[in-house]
């Protein structure tokens, strides 16, 4: 009890300080009045500046997670978070609404994710990166038992057909019929630089 309320005075006397305005935090972050968040974020162990990450550090980062996925190894991981945000664990698209450095949308962090709370966790680029990978296994399972020809497509164009389905939208490859053709440029483009050069087996 002693201990929560001495955190609380320690805020509060941020909060009347020009001291709590020089910690990073997103600007809709900051239209947050609740205490309890801010607390969340002055206790963390590693606040992340409204800022790109070098790609070391986003390599450090996925060091750090465990990945069992023979679809996406770290080095693809890595492409993404640069193409999706260019690696700003705080980019907001304000079109799509998506958040962080792998740009997720709240509706599918809290399907994905639901464990870990969006509010409190879309700017930290770890857990960001990690209901990333679960959404892109998600994907990899809804697509391999609703694609019809999944069985007969090489190991490379599965794994672009779920780089379609995180960029373009699931519901929209399955408008298209699975054909690569009917995908728009823009995704297109997103393959070539998030897998390279088809085929290639370091990819």
């Amino acid at each position: 009890m002693k201990k929560r309320l001495l955190t609380l005075l320690v805020a509060g006397t941020l909060l009347q300080s020009n001291i709590w305005e020089s910690l990073p935090y997103s600007k809709e972050y900051s239209k947050d009045s609740k205490i309890e968040n801010k607390i969340e974020i002055f206790n963390s162990k590693k606040v992340y500046e409204n800022k790109p990450l070098s790609k070391n550090e986003v390599n450090e980062i996925l060091s750090e997670i465990e990945i069992s996925n023979k679809y996406f190894p770290k080095k693809t991981l890595e492409k993404m978070t640069l193409k999706e945000s260019s690696r700003n664990p705080w980019k907001i698209n304000e079109k799509s609404k998506a958040k962080g450095i792998l740009q997720i949308k709240k509706e599918t962090w809290k399907e994905i994710n639901p464990e870990v709370p969006y509010k409190t966790n879309w700017y930290n680029p770890k857990q960001n990166i990690q209901t990333g990978i679960k959404y892109l296994n998600w994907l990899k399972n809804a697509i391999s038992k609703n694609n019809p020809k999944w069985e007969t497509i090489s190991h490379e164009e599965k794994k672009g057909q779920i780089i379609v389905g995180y960029n373009w939208g699931y519901e929209n490859l399955m408008k298209s019929g699975w054909n690569p053709e009917k995908f728009p440029k823009e995704t297109r483009d997103y393959i070539k630089f998030v897998l390279g050069e088809m085929g290639r087996k370091d990819i």
